[in-house]
């Protein structure tokens, strides 16, 4: 209960790999993953924890940055896969403890200040080492192994496993949530022969007998309590509670020379389009060698905080909406009784049409301090909020509508391009049936057209065969959500005509279509529709093209 409804928490890497910022021999590019990337020996590799003197730590003032920023859990590394323990193990010496001058163990420190804060305590564990001897080179990522042994005894790995995890479930009061991690080690075993090989069952069997109330990810291999989408986002609502987890920059670790922040806008944004799904977000900031959280990070999570503390009853304990195909760039959750617009881009006619069918008792703006009314009206399509001139917050304006019953979303027009020819500027080469061009027309949200690797603007074109008249389409960039510039026409004696266009965002400022866009236009009586994507941030890629009628 208490994972559901936290909606946001904080995921932070710290460790050894702290220690050279990211920086190694003139490469700039590395973090949590140094060790393997600079194929360093343990030997040398285990000095850094000579230079790990965190003294600027304080337990304290990194959670009330965490409650500042609006988050309600924590996940820290206690193992990451260099194997080096960041918290009092008795099982080896090569732990913050005994092996450092700093000889302090901050999990106790840390669960003390989120009891002190209401925030919940939640670990992460590797299951790959590549530290400990027992644990086999040839199952770690790229086989890759710190000090590798001929010899080596996955057995009696999983034993110290089992011990290191029974220790970190007992010396730190309650565990919210305990997150393992693979990294992609054990690579073509099938998850059922892994978690045979590692226990997997009796691991979950045991946290559940020393932390009745902890919640375990699902990357041991056997099926948990949620899953964890990593750097991407579920197309539509999950039946399983899920966690996307992400980092602040490009990194999990800390690295000096990243400052490619993700901006407030972004991250609010983010969170809002997982919460519309029913899942997390874990959002990954990586503290500095001197034990400080980057200022950076600070200042853009206490802006996300500022967001929360006005609009945060439409994200924390709510549920995922029924609207995905909406008429205004955002998305939708629910509380009982209850369903919250977010509302990205403001509609420049002052009207937000919400496909709905439920009798409306009030409708007003969540960050409007007199809550006052705002005038709503009903037709066979949904129904039309009157809205004031402008935008109450430039990122996300939530406006509240309380409803009788649970929301019925309009039924849709009957799809006009479903199954229709369509032809495109290109196709990745070497995936053409994986990313097909007719993806984009076959009814599937969860299946994608992407264009050649290296394109950054394509387009798509949809022939419905016939000449048909058009007054709406419904686009979805869903799960990637590159577009960041688009123009929709129709083909109309024979010169293109504009509908519909969306000038170009700024990177940092997400997409322009999202998981459903709905777009409304004058009628046009047309063959073919062309969607031009003008500029997107990675290869363009669409899931659906949808047209309907009057």
């Amino acid at each position: 209960k208490w994972f559901l409804g936290a909606k946001f928490g904080m995921f932070i890497h710290w460790g050894l790999y702290s220690v050279p910022e990211g920086v190694w021999n003139g490469n700039t590019g590395y973090a949590e993953w140094f060790q393997l990337e600079t194929q360093m020996p343990l030997d040398q590799y285990a000095r850094f924890a000579t230079k790990f003197d965190p003294t600027n730590f304080n337990a304290k003032q990194w959670m009330w940055n965490v409650k500042n920023a609006g988050m309600k859990y924590i996940v820290i590394t206690t193992k990451h896969h260099d194997g080096f323990a960041m918290y009092n193990t008795k099982l080896e010496n090569y732990n913050v403890v005994e092996d450092t001058p700093w000889h302090h163990d901050p999990m106790k420190e840390i669960e003390a200040a989120c009891k002190r804060c209401g925030i919940t305590f939640g670990m992460y564990y590797s299951l790959p080492d590549w530290h400990n001897t027992n644990f086999p080179a040839r199952y770690s990522q790229r086989q890759f192994h710190g000090d590798p042994n001929s010899n080596a005894d996955l057995d009696k790995y999983i034993d110290y496993m089992k011990g290191q995890v029974r220790e970190i479930l007992t010396q730190y009061g309650p565990v919210g949530c305990l997150w393992f991690d693979d990294g992609g080690s054990f690579e073509g075993i099938s998850a059922a022969r892994r978690a045979e090989m590692t226990h997997a069952q009796s691991i979950i069997d045991e946290v559940h007998r020393l932390q009745p109330r902890c919640v375990i990810d699902d990357r041991l291999g056997v099926g948990a309590d949620y899953t964890t989408p990593e750097q991407w986002i579920p197309a539509g609502p999950q039946t399983e509670p899920f966690e996307v987890c992400m980092p602040l920059n490009h990194h999990w670790g800390y690295n000096r020379a990243d400052q490619d922040w993700k901006s407030p806008k972004v991250i609010i944004q983010m969170l809002v389009n997982i919460a519309s799904k029913g899942g997390n977000l874990l959002l990954d900031v990586g503290p500095m060698p001197n034990g400080e959280m980057p200022t950076a990070a600070v200042e853009i999570l206490n802006q996300v905080g500022d967001w929360l503390k006005i609009n945060g009853d439409s994200i924390y304990n709510t549920t995922a909406a029924p609207l995905m195909a909406l008429p205004f760039r955002g998305y939708c959750t629910q509380k009982p009784g209850v369903l919250y617009c977010h509302v990205f881009a403001w509609p420049t006619d002052g009207r937000l049409r919400v496909p709905i069918m439920n009798k409306v008792k009030r409708a007003n703006l969540l960050a409007d301090a007199r809550h006052r009314a705002l005038e709503v009206n009903s037709s066979n399509e949904g129904i039309t909020i009157a809205l004031p001139a402008q935008a109450l917050d430039p990122i996300d304006t939530v406006i509240a509508i309380q409803i009788e019953g649970q929301p019925r979303a309009a039924t849709p027009g009957f799809n006009l391009a479903l199954g229709k020819p369509v032809e495109v500027s290109s196709v990745w080469t070497g995936r053409e049936e994986e990313l097909n061009k007719s993806h984009a027309t076959d009814g599937d949200l969860s299946t994608i057209w992407a264009a050649e690797e290296s394109a950054r603007s394509a387009w798509v074109q949809v022939d419905l065969q016939t000449t048909q008249e058009v007054s709406s389409a419904m686009l979805s960039d869903a799960p990637y959500h590159r577009t960041q510039a688009f123009e929709l026409e129709a083909q109309v004696d024979g010169q293109w005509k504009e509908l519909a266009k969306v000038k170009p965002l700024a990177d940092s400022e997400g997409t322009a279509i999202g998981d459903g866009l709905y777009l409304s236009f004058p009628p046009v009586k047309a063959r073919l529709f062309r969607l031009n994507i003008l500029k997107a941030s990675d290869t363009p890629t669409l899931a659906e093209f949808q047209l309907f009628g009057k």
